[in-house]
């Protein structure tokens, strides 16, 4: 569609969604990502929130899905398109993308 291109990165991270988390029996969080990678860690995260994680899908860092949150849009219309989180309500989440505001589903946007 022209919206979206894939190219090669030399990035040594990687961002992802945690769309689960599950409490494992010896009290240790096991996280499922959006990409179908799953991660044991023992950093307080929310599921929504989206982590940086290293190309061998070692935990770096959690990046809070809140209020001014800097953010992609990953599917719908808007796809691609960036942004900033202005208001979060339960299931909606309001960004402004070049100075207009853009009401999305919390599903559709990943933190960056």
């Amino acid at each position: 569609t022209g919206r979206f291109a894939l190219e090669p990165t030399k990035d040594a991270t990687r961002v992802a969604k945690v769309i689960n988390k599950k409490m494992l029996k010896n009290k240790t969080l096991q996280i499922n990502l959006h990409d179908g990678t799953n991660l044991i860690i023992k950093e307080a995260v929310q599921v929504g929130d989206s982590i940086e994680v290293d190309m061998d899908s070692k935990f770096l860092r959690v990046l809070p899905f809140k209020q001014g949150a800097s953010i992609m849009v990953s599917a719908g219309r808007n796809v691609g398109a960036t942004g900033k989180i202005k208001h979060v309500s339960e299931k909606h989440v309001l960004v402004t993308s070049h100075d207009r505001g853009i009401t999305l589903n919390v599903e559709q946007v990943v933190v960056l």
